[in-house]
């Protein structure tokens, strides 16, 4: 069963751009990178031919050592060595597999082919990335890079076809009127659903075509092991930490500033330890991380604060069957009728959910908190701070996320107060209808999709 992904439309823009480019796709393992690629190929160009990296690693590495590297070179090996025939002047060559092991070697690769201006294009398609990834960025000039994330909101309405209800979301939104309130009970079940099922491929397919959410379940497991076995190949010293984190994230979630606390995940453990384990869950598309920004003035990118994170997995359907499997949360009570999924275990499936939406929408995730020194506590706690990249004064869009139906928010309040000069849009992200006050939107988590 063929899913509709957005991402698609990215391809077609760069085979028709002008420049020439080789194009990278970064995605989790089973996020759908090969089927969107096979049925781009299949649409555009007159053959595709897939060579795995892992597999012809070697052969690879001695064609990009080679003093004579050429196109003929390259020819020669695809049609002896490699045995594919049958290339036609408008072909598609796919380096399926880039991982860990063979990503320093691929890439250049790819760059070096690309340069030769031949009637090829060249896309790679990358599961993770080296731990500490010390390619040199100027053999890399000519690649175009892009993630492909689980299927979103949007992506997954329009597989169940409810592709009027985007629509009518991005309507509501634009215009600022709430939905009717059975739209409104509607979209908020069919989040609930989304969030449920999550967006991997094959786990949709499977809901599509058994619309059940324990069988989608057997499939999350599968490819939660398979996120295992990729952990499994990374450097012992770094693969432990990994693993720590990995299993203790719907714990994490669950605590009230969903940070990660790093002692608490091993007795002794201190940020730095964890600085390349991180890295490696965020290049492997693992997870969505969010940082700590407490000073905003000069920009909130420049003022990140690595030592302080919070780590939302990838995926909430994968969160779900995750946090079942740790005994974190009761099965029986999110399949009811009400939506009580939305605050369970501190709402950590809602900010979860948000965290994925702002990912998919290509925003870096920062977190905000204001220590007040008189009083000798947090007085500001903001779940999401996004930076705007225009010439405007108006640069931050303060989001706090709340799993309840009022209004008032004291966290927001004060930043809004406080920062009123820079801030564009600022939004309250509650289970509540759209509702506009003097200085804030309240939105519907579904309505995370517009941002």
């Amino acid at each position: 069963m063929l899913l509709k992904r957005k991402l698609y439309k990215s391809l077609v823009e760069w085979k028709k751009a002008s420049t020439k480019e080789g194009l990278i796709i970064n995605g989790a393992v089973q996020v759908g990178k090969t089927t969107l690629v096979k049925e781009f190929a299949k649409n555009e160009f007159e053959s595709v031919s897939f060579i795995d990296a892992t597999k012809e690693v070697r052969k690879l590495e001695r064609l990009l050592k080679s003093p004579t590297f050429s196109l003929i070179e390259f020819n020669e090996l695809l049609l002896t060595s490699l045995k594919i025939k049958g290339i036609k002047e408008n072909s598609l060559i796919v380096f399926d597999e880039i991982d860990t092991d063979n990503s320093k070697l691929v890439l250049p690769l790819i760059s070096k082919l690309v340069a030769l201006n031949s009637n090829y294009s060249f896309i790679g398609l990358r599961k993770n990335i080296t731990v500490k990834d010390n390619i040199d960025e100027s053999s890399l000039l000519n690649l175009k890079f892009l993630k492909l994330h689980p299927l979103d909101f949007e992506e997954f309405l329009n597989a169940i076809n409810e592709g009027m209800m985007i629509n009518q979301i991005k309507e509501a939104f634009t215009s600022l009127t709430p939905l009717k309130p059975e739209l409104h009970q509607k979209a908020m079940h069919l989040l609930k659903v989304y969030m449920l099922v999550g967006g991997m491929p094959e786990v949709v397919v499977t809901y599509l075509e058994t619309n059940s959410i324990d069988k989608c379940d057997k499939v999350k497991f599968e490819i939660l092991n398979a996120y295992q076995n990729e952990v499994n190949k990374i450097q012992y010293c770094y693969k432990e930490k990994v693993d720590l984190i990995f299993d203790q994230m719907p714990t994490l979630l669950s605590s009230k500033d969903k940070r990660v606390i790093f002692k608490q995940i091993l007795e002794g453990s201190f940020s730095e330890q964890y600085r390349y384990p991180l890295k490696w869950i965020e290049n492997a598309m693992l997870a969505n991380e969010c940082f700590s920004c407490t000073n905003i003035t000069n920009g909130i990118t420049i003022n990140e604060t690595r030592t302080y994170v919070k780590c939302y997995l990838n995926d909430t359907g994968l969160l779900y069957a995750l946090a079942k499997s740790k005994d974190a949360i009761e099965s029986d009570e999110l399949l009811g009728a009400n939506f009580n999924l939305f605050t369970t275990n501190r709402g950590m499936f809602l900010e979860n959910i948000v965290a994925q939406m702002l990912s998919a929408n290509n925003h870096n995730l920062y977190f905000y908190t204001h220590y007040n020194n008189i009083k000798h506590r947090y007085d500001m706690e903001l779940e999401f701070l996004l930076e705007n990249n225009d010439n405007s004064d108006k640069k931050l869009t303060p989001i706090k996320v709340t799993s309840l139906t009022r209004l008032s928010n004291l966290s927001l309040d004060r930043f809004n107060e406080a920062h009123q000069s820079i801030i564009k849009n600022s939004y309250l992200v509650y289970v509540g209808n759209l509702m506009k006050t003097s200085d804030k939107i309240a939105i519907p988590p579904y309505m995370v999709i517009c941002l």
